[in-house]
């Protein structure tokens, strides 16, 4: 995340970032993430990383043609309109986003 972070930062014109289904705290906090973040820093940067993934854009249209987004479709959200007016930052529990994040077509 050090690095990915870093690139956006290097990069923030054409590297981008989107919001996955284990970027939460309630995720992190029982992966070795959290365990790698306290052991190689501290818990703080475990906070912070959490806060940034609450900021992170859940979804893009890349080249005009192509909806990315780590789940699937949510019957809540009816155009990208509606994705591009979700307040950030939010936490991937709120039901539009959960749906986003773990939807798994059939």
């Amino acid at each position: 995340m050090c690095l990915l972070s870093a690139y956006k930062v290097k990069y923030p014109i054409s590297f981008f970032l989107l919001r996955g289904a284990n970027e939460s705290a309630a995720v992190t906090r029982v992966s070795p993430f959290y365990d790698e973040c306290k052991r190689c820093y501290n818990v703080s940067i475990w906070k912070a990383f959490n806060n940034m993934f609450n900021c992170l854009p859940v979804a893009a249209i890349v080249g005009k043609k192509i909806f990315a987004v780590h789940g699937g479709l949510s019957p809540d959200l009816e155009s990208m309109e509606s994705i591009r007016k979700i307040e950030r930052p939010i936490d991937v529990s709120v039901v539009p986003i959960a749906v986003l994040m773990w939807h798994v077509a059939r």
